[in-house]
């Protein structure tokens, strides 16, 4: 069984996976979306395509003082919304505190482009919260 991980934010989300037997986490995709039915649906197609997916685990953001952002808010609205949706996975969040950050460095020691940074840098953040919750729970 696989996890899939997502890294939520207002117009974009990115996704990462892991192997069947949850050792290596990947970058998948990124969603552009408009609103959280468009969103879930291609959620979905994925959720369909790596099957069994065990739980998603999603990033959730705070601010320094350990309350929910604005985003963290929305994100546990979105939450809400993908355990109707996906009632026999199971929805984990975890704190997503620097992840992009970290995207922005892997992606500068690669040498990416500006052009593709944009491109790949959320589904490289949904790769650090699925590798931090792989550290942290296996």
């Amino acid at each position: 069984m696989r996890l899939l991980a997502i890294d939520f934010g207002t117009k974009k989300c990115g996704l990462a996976i892991s192997d069947p037997l949850k050792i290596i986490s990947q970058p998948l995709k990124i969603i552009f979306y408009e609103n959280f039915d468009f969103l879930i649906n291609e959620i979905k197609k994925v959720v369909n395509e790596y099957q069994p997916i065990e739980k998603i685990i999603l990033g959730l953001t705070k601010n320094i003082d350990g309350s929910l952002s604005n985003i963290g808010k929305l994100t546990m609205k979105f939450k809400t919304k993908l355990e109707k949706i996906f009632s026999q996975i199971q929805i984990i969040l975890v704190d997503e505190k620097y992840t992009t950050k970290e995207s922005k460095i892997i992606m500068k020691e690669m040498n990416i482009s500006n052009k593709k940074k944009k491109q790949k840098k959320d589904a490289i953040a949904a790769q650090k919260i699925l590798e931090n919750y792989l550290r942290t729970n296996n």
